[in-house]
């Protein structure tokens, strides 16, 4: 069954004869379109690709099942041009992705379709794309392969007292691309000493010191699927308390790991960690939540954010495992890998060591 047949039950099920689809992670899911500019619109006689003349080639290579309708926009209105396409099929009833509409966009999707009702709806293709097929998990092994590499390069070639955040972090993005990775999965997150107690942050012009945590967080993609990973490093000797916090962060990842299997919640893990970070003297400086999906979109359904969580780990979903401890002054410590859902248990996809490195 294609993506189109998965998604058009939903229609019926919405009680709408047409579905405007904005996302762009999701109308790649949908058509395979790489560009940019573009509304899909779906309905049970077909879908259609809306885009301009800068992706109409595009377009046409890459959306072998979708009716491919260049715009003119000097003279047609998106509005407009949906219109014409709703007129055709004699659709009523518009669902739209409220996530990815606009306030403007929706005054302009009411004001150029007055006769029909626009319906919001949200997660309908997310949810399709909840667990992977056999191509996406392709996609997200040689995405986590390209980040192996490039850190393992990385550690032994660049990573020294004295260069800054900012060149090592350069250098990461120069050897994923250099290596076939199509981008960033998103902003890489380089931190040292005292700034990797940030659990997201930008890297700057602080230089590496003895005695530094070095925190890596950042992805390859590939075919638009990103990975997600995180390895905290150790300039030099570590102290009592960097390996305290350090063996506290990796026995509450393994402590997840052991409970991740197919039809469990994303609650069950989340605990499992947060019991082993809750007995340790860093409890109060945990970082909350466990982990997502990844795929098209860098944080996707299943989520692993909190012990109500009630979302079903299934075998095809990819998801990250990445407990941290920030103490603010100090320092932090963040372990994350990439873990496929499988019949029996789980396979990690992120293959770099997890035991402390020290450079």
């Amino acid at each position: 069954m294609t993506r189109l047949e998965r998604l058009l039950p939903r229609l019926s099920e919405l009680g709408v004869d047409a579905f405007l689809v904005s996302g762009v992670e999701n109308i790649r899911y949908l058509s395979g379109y790489t560009g940019h500019a573009a509304h899909a619109l779906v309905t049970p006689h077909g879908a259609s690709l809306i885009t301009d003349y800068r992706y109409a080639e595009v377009a046409q290579e890459d959306c072998t099942d979708f009716e491919v309708v260049i715009r003119d926009r000097a003279t047609t209105t998106l509005p407009a041009q949906i219109a014409q396409l709703l007129d055709r099929s004699q659709a009523k009833r518009v669902a739209f992705e409220s996530e990815f509409t606009t306030v403007a966009q929706l005054e302009g999707l009411r004001a150029g379709l007055p006769q029909r009702g626009l319906e919001p709806c949200a997660g309908v293709v997310e949810a399709l794309r909840y667990v992977k097929d056999a191509t996406e998990i392709a996609c997200l092994r040689r995405a986590a392969a390209l980040a192996d590499e490039a850190l393992a390069g990385l550690l032994r070639d660049v990573v020294r007292v004295g260069v800054s955040e900012r060149e090592i972090a350069l250098d990461l993005e120069y050897r994923l691309q250099r290596s076939g990775s199509e981008g960033l999965s998103f902003e890489t997150i380089l931190l040292s000493g005292p700034r990797s107690s940030l659990p997201h942050g930008a890297p700057g012009e602080r230089r590496l010191a003895a005695g530094d945590f070095v925190l890596f967080d950042f992805g390859a993609k590939i075919s638009g699927y990103g990975s997600d990973m995180t390895r905290t490093v150790v300039v030099g000797e570590p102290d009592e308390r960097q390996r305290a916090v350090y063996d506290t962060v990796l026995r509450a990842q393994q402590a997840a790991l052991d409970v991740i299997a197919p039809g469990v919640t994303g609650a069950v893990p989340y605990i499992a960690a947060r019991e082993v970070i809750d007995a340790s003297p860093f409890a109060e400086f945990a970082g909350e939540g466990l982990g997502h999906g990844v795929g098209l979109f860098l944080h996707e359904q299943p989520l692993m954010m909190g012990a109500d969580c009630e979302q079903v780990l299934r075998p095809g979903c990819v998801v990250t495992v990445e407990p941290g401890i920030y103490i603010p002054g100090w320092g932090g410590v963040r372990i994350e890998d990439d873990v496929e859902i499988t019949e029996t248990g789980y396979e990690r996809i992120t293959h770099s060591p997890r035991e402390l490195i020290c450079l």
